[in-house]
């Protein structure tokens, strides 16, 4: 197992009802010994996104995207940290589009449609999306 921060990794999105999109000050993963990589990505003081991303993806593939706990190729959370506004969401829906996985760079669009646990009718719209990480690993 291998922690890393990536110097260029990046994750970047649109968020419905944000004034400003999301993008990552701060990228760590985890090269995962249950054939699944971990992403943190931090946007300080705004929020944090986790993704959990199968090592048995392929370069032009989409796969769809839930919750964490689920079954799904891709799997993620969201917490907004921002003052006043704080909640985690869970994706419910959304696609994750690999659109080039090189050695171990790996570059793809995302988007997703999230919810709390908390108040199911606080929803979060994340559009845009980019990722991009330079040691994932996959198989």
């Amino acid at each position: 197992m291998s922690k890393k921060i990536g110097e260029n990794d990046k994750i970047f999105g649109v968020i419905d009802g944000w004034n400003f999109p999301f993008e990552t000050s701060y990228v760590a993963h985890l090269n995962g010994e249950s054939n699944f990589n971990s992403t943190v990505g931090i946007m300080s003081e705004s929020g944090l996104i986790k993704i959990s991303i199968d090592q048995n993806i392929k370069a032009g593939e989409t796969y769809d995207i839930d919750a964490t706990g689920s079954d799904k190729k891709v799997r993620l959370e969201f917490d907004d940290t921002r003052q006043g506004e704080s909640g985690n969401y869970m994706a419910t829906s959304g696609k994750f589009t690999v659109l080039k996985l090189q050695g171990n760079m790996l570059s793809a669009s995302l988007h997703f449609e999230a919810q709390t646990a908390q108040a199911p009718q606080k929803k979060m719209s994340f559009t845009q999306g980019a990722y991009k990480v330079e040691d994932f690993k996959h198989v």
